[in-house]
């Protein structure tokens, strides 16, 4: 009986740590295919005239690469890599568009 029981237990751990690994790996899916809503680009071009549309889209993919390394970080802190990706506004803009990573 006590064989049945460590049995079913390990069988509970493994299913969960199986699950958690393919969650974070759908989460990571989600941000590598994430496509940045208009509006944001619109007010990040106005915010900084002098960028071109391939600058606009370098910040776009550093922002990209920050959420990545965030979620890799697991709930530690991660510095932003640049001034212009460190856009407290675009940030919030962002955060009102996103789907909830958790929910996947």
């Amino acid at each position: 009986m006590e064989i049945f029981a460590i049995g079913v237990i390990a069988v509970v751990v493994i299913f969960f740590v199986i699950n958690h690994k393919l969650k974070k790996v759908q989460q990571l899916n989600f941000i590598e295919r994430y496509r940045f809503q208009q509006v944001l680009k619109i007010k990040m071009s106005k915010k900084y005239p002098q960028l071109d549309r391939e600058q606009l889209r370098l910040v776009f993919e550093g922002l990209r690469d920050y959420f990545w390394m965030c979620h890799k970080a697991n709930s530690q802190m991660v510095a932003m890599p640049s001034q212009v990706v460190d856009v407290e506004e675009e940030i919030k803009c962002f955060s009102m568009f996103k789907v909830d990573l958790l929910s996947l």
